[in-house]
């Protein structure tokens, strides 16, 4: 896999045939990170194996241990959840008794009788998608996986992040009660789970649009990805968050915003929906940093509106 430049890594020993790398070339550009595997030299003065991005660590592993499968955050980006932390923990299934934690590439074993169903991707074998993020959650719920996120009073940082997780699972590659409730049997508290899947939404593009969610979710009956149509008939835009008594809708503005065809777009949607008799809200990452400040303003528009 090519992730710099254009020297392939990680890269076992047994691959240099096929990929026409000779042992000269080998010795010159790689440094061995362990038994049978290398990493060119310029990603290791970059950064070491335990900082390399989710995607290098997990081929790392999968290659170091070809039999074993891939679960958490590392098989949730191989199915192509979006905006998971390069530095998260990888998860790997393994039927060996003789395999322990590996702290080169801030790997986490986990010890089966035997592997379920898996699928594979690309290079990657990975286990069903319900044992993926219950994995996921156990690596927050232990401390193991952590990312900022913005305090929310009446919740803990973890459930935030595990919402986080279900929420962009839900909506990039589905996932059933169902199924979560199977996959966290005897794995995760009964009571925990049902919390997180009752604060989660299939509907929320990013992390950001969950905390805003979460944010603002006891101050009306909110409705998510509200869809809002032009007089013609064609689609307009859709709102993160939108209230029918109040007619206020919210929208997270991430830096594409910034750029003056999205920006001109997002003035003529604001126009447009104030024709419509809607208050649009545009939020921005700054904003989100001041919960308390965020709700005052959007709980007064909503005020405004119902008097």
């Amino acid at each position: 896999m090519n992730l710099l430049n254009s020297d392939p890594y990680p890269l076992a020993l047994s691959e240099t045939k096929s990929l026409q790398i000779s042992r000269r070339h080998l010795a010159r550009r790689y440094s061995r990170v362990a038994h049978g595997l290398y990493a060119p030299n310029h990603v290791l003065a970059r950064s070491s194996p335990h900082a390399w991005p989710l995607v290098a660590r997990s081929l790392a592993i999968q290659k170091l241990f070809p039999s074993c499968a891939l679960s958490g955050f590392a098989a949730l980006e191989a199915r192509g959840v979006p905006f998971l932390d390069p530095l998260v923990p990888v998860t790997f299934w393994t039927t060996s008794n003789n395999t322990t934690r590996d702290f080169r590439f801030n790997a986490i074993p986990r010890r089966v009788s035997a592997l379920p169903p898996c699928e594979g991707i690309g290079q990657l074998t990975v286990v069903p998608v319900a044992d993926s993020v219950i994995d996921a959650l156990k690596a927050i719920e232990s401390g193991a996986a952590t990312w900022w996120v913005p305090l929310i009073s009446d919740l803990k940082k973890e459930e935030i992040r595990m919402v986080q997780i279900v929420d962009a699972t839900r909506r990039y590659i589905g996932l059933s009660w169902a199924d979560l409730k199977a996959a966290g049997h005897r794995r995760i508290k009964r009571k925990l789970l049902k919390t997180i899947w009752a604060l989660s939404d299939p509907g929320a593009d990013s992390p950001p649009e969950t905390y805003l969610r979460l944010a603002v979710r006891d101050l009306t009956n909110w409705t998510s990805q509200r869809e809002f149509f032009r007089a013609n008939g064609a689609r307009l835009t859709a709102a993160d968050l939108a209230d029918e008594k109040s007619k206020v809708a919210l929208f997270y503005d991430g830096e594409h915003h910034l750029h003056r065809d999205q920006r001109d777009y997002d003035s003529d949607v604001t126009q447009q929906l104030r024709l419509q008799g809607w208050e649009p809200i545009r939020i921005t990452a700054g904003q989100l940093r001041n919960i308390k400040e965020l709700r005052m303003r959007v709980w007064h528009f909503i005020e405004r509106n119902t008097r």
